[in-house]
């Protein structure tokens, strides 16, 4: 296993510690914020180090980059609807 693999699985094991932990914390509304901010570390963390994405050609990138994309496009568009029912 490489160093760096290694770095990565401790980073993931920490953040997934910390998510854990901010769960048993009383954050009101930002509960949800905090916890999908850690997530968003994690993805990026697989990303970058098991993907390669770093150091993957930019036409790769950018399609990982536009995934991202239409993700948070379905997402907000499905929190519009919730959001606009009565």
């Amino acid at each position: 296993m490489k160093r760096r693999d290694v770095g990565a699985f401790v980073a993931l094991l920490t953040l997934t510690g910390l998510s854990l932990g901010a769960s048993y914390v009383p954050l009101g509304a930002w509960g949800m914020a905090v916890a999908l901010g850690f997530a968003a570390i994690k993805v990026s963390v697989v990303a970058v180090v098991f993907m390669h994405l770093a150091r993957s050609p930019r036409a790769e990138a950018l399609f990982a980059l536009g995934a991202v994309v239409v993700v948070a496009i379905l997402v907000l568009l499905a929190a519009a609807d919730v959001m606009t029912r009565t």
